[in-house]
């Protein structure tokens, strides 16, 4: 009898195993799928020779590593970097906090980074590569999905409301050389989208600590003065306006 109930003891735990990752990986191939869809839509909107769309893009961005990002837009009137999530439930946070969480009925609890934060950090991924000055880049957080806001987020827009977000900017910034030269660079930096890139980047990024003070990731840093000048630190990935400091051991 205990043997027979210790078989069904391990058949049950493999079970809920088995389910909670059917979930996780249907998450993501859910998110993948919404990331594409979200492409796909811009492409249909957008003239393509003002618009240059890529999708899922992973480039360098500091002593060997690398950043993920779902979709880049160039154009003369900036660079668009998007950051899109697939959720349902409802999503709580603010602009500020490290952390926003997501709550399917009032009983199960997801914590998940704050994109605004993570995409900030893409940015300046960008912003190194292509040598373009911050200000020159536009930030665009999409929620896919049947997803809710129990706070009001004024930096998150629907899928179609992105697409009137990016076309609200008609100030011409770059020249079309200019953008030549950005598509250019992009194409010859990025990585190879599939599962080997993600492998890699996955790699890259698990022994990158997370700022106390905000939860972006960190990047190595070197101090380039005083007592302690070429020593490596980790720095916040969103500095200047994040100037979380931790010591490299």
């Amino acid at each position: 009898m205990d043997q027979v109930l210790g078989v069904l003891l391990v058949f049950v735990i493999l079970w809920v195993l088995i389910k909670a990752l059917d979930e996780v990986f249907s998450e993501r191939d859910k998110g993948k799928k919404a990331e594409v869809k979200l492409a796909k839509f811009l492409e249909r909107h957008f003239d393509s020779t003002e618009y240059y769309i890529f999708q899922d893009v992973t480039v360098p961005a500091f002593k060997e590593r690398t950043t993920q990002i779902d979709i880049v837009i160039i154009s003369v009137f900036g660079i668009f970097v998007i950051e899109n999530k697939y959720f349902s439930g409802t999503i709580f946070g603010k602009k500020e906090e490290p952390y926003w969480i997501q709550v399917f009925n009032k009983e199960k609890y997801f914590k998940f980074k704050n994109p605004i934060h993570q995409n900030f950090g893409h940015i300046k991924a960008l912003q190194n590569l292509l040598n373009i000055p911050f200000e020159n880049f536009f930030s665009v957080v999409v929620f896919s999905g049947s997803a809710k806001f129990g706070d009001y987020i004024d930096d998150v827009v629907s899928p179609g409301e992105s697409l009137f977000l990016i076309k609200e900017k008609t100030k011409v910034i770059f020249s079309h050389e200019e953008v030549a030269a950005f598509v250019s660079r992009l194409k010859s930096e990025r990585m190879e989208p599939g599962f080997e890139t993600d492998k890699k980047h996955i790699e890259t990024i698990r022994n990158r600590p997370e700022c106390l003070l905000c939860g972006s990731s960190m990047v190595l840093r070197v101090t380039n003065k005083g007592s302690k000048r070429g020593r490596e630190f980790w720095g916040c990935s969103r500095f200047p306006h994040c100037k979380g400091l931790k010591e490299k051991k």
